[in-house]
């Protein structure tokens, strides 16, 4: 059903973006992509550790004014018997270069939020974050492309009585992108998103998520 979901939004997508070219805006670009990420949930502690597939489509918006940036995005790792968690960003982005469309680095910062919901309970974590995101042209239409964050201090989250102290995290997404169109990118990669605890109780566990992605992104 989540397969489904991601198909028809792309599609929608796609059908709206047809007339992309005519209604460029100049200076200013507006992204709007879609992915499934097909991802396993790892909760681990000193004592062992529990794993679930949590696949779930993912949601990133752009919009570029000259070097200039403002970028959102919404990943998921839903699992059957274990937990969802959600880790949503907004960032301020500025483009330290930008040779070609395909050949590009920048750099910002913003917000991370961390939604943990299981059958216990449910909590948010909150606090800054540092990122960057570049391209590389390979051949022609082909490019490979990557981006990273940092979120150093997150709040305590605090589910069924259990204060998870001290969240902080990585994100990491590479992969392989065609732009076979000047409104459409194609891409598939590989995504992970860590997040390391303390308990108020001792001892420390991790919150990782990985997996194989492949999405579209569409440009105005």
């Amino acid at each position: 059903m989540k397969v489904v979901r991601a198909f028809l939004l792309t599609g929608l997508l796609a059908a709206a973006c047809a007339g992309a070219p005519a209604l460029a805006l100049g200076p200013v670009d507006v992204e709007l992509g879609v992915d499934y990420w097909q991802n396993d949930l790892e909760l681990s502690s000193d004592e062992g550790s529990d794993e679930d597939g949590g696949d779930a489509v993912g949601y990133h918006a752009a919009f570029w004014i000259t070097r200039f940036g403002l970028r959102v995005s919404q990943y998921e790792s839903d699992t059957d018997n274990l937990a969802s968690v959600k880790f949503q960003s907004a960032d301020v982005m500025y483009r330290l270069f930008k040779l070609t469309e395909n050949n590009r680095l920048s750099v910002g910062a913003g917000l991370e939020r961390m939604k943990f919901e299981t059958g216990l309970g449910s909590d948010t974590a909150d606090g800054p974050r540092v990122a960057v995101e570049g391209r590389v042209g390979l051949f022609h239409l082909l490019y490979g492309y990557g981006e990273a964050a940092y979120y150093p201090s997150l709040s305590d989250v605090e589910i069924a009585g259990t204060t998870l102290q001290d969240p902080s995290g990585y994100e990491y997404e590479l992969g392989l992108a065609i732009h076979p169109w000047p409104f459409l990118w194609l891409k598939a990669g590989y995504r992970q998103q860590s997040v390391s605890v303390d308990f108020a109780g001792g001892g420390s566990g991790d919150i990782e998520a990985e997996g194989w992605l492949a999405g579209a992104t569409f440009k105005f």
